[in-house]
């Protein structure tokens, strides 16, 4: 029998912990291994096809229904649920090529490819009525990146040609940065999870993996030889002109961003041994349950959010994101958009108004 109750995803809450609790298991052995013990088998729990008898056997159907939901809400987020986005088989797994093929990057370096004025519009290109617990997920995401009070990501309305459609499909997916009319952004109905729809909204805002930054071999190992080759571009590491300038900041082994230490066929050769792990003997890698400081502050840098907070930015100039004619003046520290003057962009760079050749702001001619 077909239910329509939005708690239908309830059992799978429960299947993401027991993966966890034999990730942590295989992960803990593995690292046993490597240090020259022997490991200590642990046995998984028993499966069982009997209905154990309990005081929650015997209550009514609706009552165990919100007690169970209770539970479920009540219990602590899960920093190492499966990162969705990792099973898709694009660019980097989850993002799709450009529309401009312009390279990928940590963060984007073209202007033009950032939302002008950190308003990234989207619309929901699917039917919301019979996928509301998906759109209330979507828009629990949307509504965690909009809390941070730097970005705005707003409904589009019909007039509007720059845009997110944000649709349902058969895997994660966002194209990096704004890409100019409608952009494609796939999230899976049945195994919907924020965390991997503020993953995407995060691509599309224009920032790339962590884990591929130019020092992250400082950091990581990556085991190529324990990587199928449909997945190793996931882990592309990006040059050392990717980067915006001075955009990079202390390397968040935790960010959003961020590959996690995972153990999947479609990833791993061998799934008994990691693919990435931390060069400081950490165990965490990579979570999909919210924006980390740094997460924050990075955004807070690329689309110049509370550049002129301190009085020492006072009389300095800050570009203004998604606009090379235009600029940001700090004065008693208050922000203004200025223009330049017609024909000339903002140089990042140099750090005032330039010819397009010279100012370097975008890739792009017809800007």
């Amino acid at each position: 029998m077909t239910h329509s109750s939005p708690f239908i995803h309830l059992p799978e809450i429960h299947s993401s912990i027991a993966f966890h609790h034999q990730h942590k298991l295989v992960r803990k052995q593995w690292k046993r291994r490597q240090e020259g013990s022997q490991p200590r088998l642990i046995p998984a729990p028993a499966a069982s096809n009997t209905v154990p008898t309990s005081s929650a056997s015997m209550m009514p159907g609706p009552l165990l229904l919100l007690t169970l939901v209770a539970l479920c809400l009540a219990a602590p987020k899960d920093p190492h649920i499966i990162a969705l986005d990792e099973k898709s088989t694009y660019l980097e797994a989850d993002i799709l090529p450009d529309k401009a093929q312009v390279q990928n990057k940590m963060a984007v370096r073209d202007n033009h490819r950032l939302w002008p004025g950190g308003r990234l519009l989207y619309q929901l290109d699917f039917d919301t009525e019979s996928n509301r617990y998906v759109k209330d997920l979507i828009l629990s995401a949307v509504d965690e990146i909009n809390a941070e009070r730097c970005v705005t990501l707003t409904t589009a309305s019909s007039s509007d040609v720059d845009h997110v459609s944000i649709r349902l499909g058969g895997d994660y997916s966002s194209h990096m940065g704004r890409q100019g009319g409608a952009q494609n952004l796939t999230v899976v109905a049945e195994t919907i999870h924020r965390g991997s729809v503020m993953h995407e909204l995060m691509h599309a805002l224009g920032f790339g993996h962590e884990h591929n930054r130019p020092d992250r071999d400082d950091y990581v190992v990556i085991d190529f030889s324990n990587i199928h080759d449909t997945a190793k571009p996931y882990f592309k590491k990006y040059t050392s002109q990717d980067p915006v300038k001075d955009e990079q900041l202390a390397y968040d082994y935790m960010s959003l961003m961020h590959a996690t230490d995972m153990y999947d066929d479609r990833v791993n050769i061998d799934t008994s041994k990691p693919v990435i792990w931390r060069k400081d003997g950490g165990q965490d890698l990579g979570q999909r349950s919210m924006l980390t400081p740094l997460d924050k502050q990075r955004l807070r840098k690329i689309y110049s959010c509370e550049v002129c907070k301190n009085e020492a930015a006072n009389n300095r100039l800050f570009r203004y994101p998604g606009d090379c004619s235009k600029y940001i003046s700090c004065s008693n520290t208050s922000p203004y958009v200025m223009n330049c003057p017609a024909g000339l962009h903002f140089s990042l760079d140099l750090n005032r108004c330039e010819y397009p050749i010279t100012a370097n702001c975008t890739s792009l001619t017809n800007v």
